[in-house]
Order: C-alpha cells, then sequence, then structure tokens
C-alpha cells in the first residue's frame, strides 16, 4: 500500500483511491461511486456497517478498548479494509 500511494503522491494519476477487501460479495457500483464522492467532501471514507450486538466480540471486547486506551479518545475503527482516500491526504500520507 505504500508504494501505491507514493506513485498517487509523486504522479498525481488519481483523484481518489478506494481500497476493499477482496472477498467482499455485497458490493454494487453504486458503493464505489459514494465512497468516491466521500473522497472528495472529506478526504477519507470509510462504510458504516450494522451488526448484531453478538457480532464481532473480538472487535468490540478486544480491540476497542485497546484503541481508545492507545490514541486516548473514542474512536470506532473500521471493521473491515474498505476505505478512501483523496489525493490531498494521500499526499500527506506519503510525506509523513
Amino acid at each position: 500500500m505504500k508504494l501505491i500511494i507514493d506513485l498517487v503522491a509523486k504522479y498525481g494519476i488519481a483523484e481518489s483511491l478506494v481500497f476493499l477487501d477482496s472477498d467482499l460479495r455485497s458490493i454494487t457500483p453504486e458503493w464505489i461511486a459514494l465512497m468516491v464522492e466521500g473522497t472528495r467532501r472529506c478526504g477519507f471514507v470509510t462504510p458504516y456497517y450494522y451488526r448484531h450486538k453478538y457480532d464481532a466480540t473480538i472487535t468490540n471486547f478486544m480491540a476497542r478498548p485497546l484503541t481508545v486506551m492507545a490514541y486516548g479518545i473514542d474512536i470506532n475503527q473500521p471493521i473491515g479494509g474498505d476505505f478512501g482516500l483523496n489525493h490531498n491526504l494521500i499526499k500527506i500520507m506519503a510525506e509523513s
């Protein structure tokens, strides 16, 4: 992923990048369009998933509390590898 971010930052070959898990079955072309539009407006976008309250026990009871402790703020991490970045955010990431 670092190589992709560096190439986009250096050559400006994409306005937005959308990363998706390879095993997605529910994705539609409309979803991609919405994610790209989100990157244009906000810089970063990730889908919001609805889950049953007993799903994701490792995430809810291990990963999330550790993330909150590490950063000192109550944030939700994405539950999948699906996210999008715009060109400006890509340049910032490549420079840091």
